[in-house]
């Protein structure tokens, strides 16, 4: 019987190293799966949203009489593969003021042009426009245009 006992010890001993090794290797990839996973939400996915597009005034700002207009060029331009429609909308916009887009939506990389239209009427201010550019999807970026307006 000791030697059955020596037996069966010894293989007990060969097993438990092997079982824990694996079981510790298991609990090493969830620890590892569960950060990597964690670090993907918080940072990777903005991350990913941030470079699928982008979108640009130029100028950034400008002087419009009243009665006249402007026109400003929206760059929409994108670093990956993208193949969802950006519309173009602006916010913010005064009284008596009028703003179109031209073309108003795109694949990017596009160009557009803000037209902005100041009326007689409107009120001598500075207002910063904003320029929303979004997919169906809710994305949305935005650039801003600082609209100085004056008789």
């Amino acid at each position: 019987m000791s030697t059955m006992r020596k037996g069966i010890l010894k293989d007990e001993r060969g097993q438990e190293p092997t079982v824990m090794k694996i079981l510790v290797g298991i609990i090493l990839v969830a620890i590892g799966l569960g950060i990597g996973i964690t670090v993907y939400n918080k940072f990777g996915g903005a991350t990913e949203s941030y470079l699928n597009y982008s979108t640009t005034a130029t100028p950034s700002s400008g002087t419009i009489m009243k009665g006249s207009s402007e026109s400003i060029s929206i760059d929409v331009s994108t670093n990956v593969e993208f193949d969802e429609n950006v519309y173009l909308e602006a916010t913010g916009v005064p009284e008596n003021v009028e703003v179109a887009f031209n073309p108003s939506s795109g694949t990017p990389p596009f160009g557009a042009t803000m037209i902005v239209t100041v009326g007689e009427n409107a009120q001598s201010e500075t207002q910063t426009l904003t320029i929303r550019a979004s997919t169906t999807d809710g994305d949305e970026k935005t650039a801003t245009y600082d609209l100085e307006i004056t008789e």
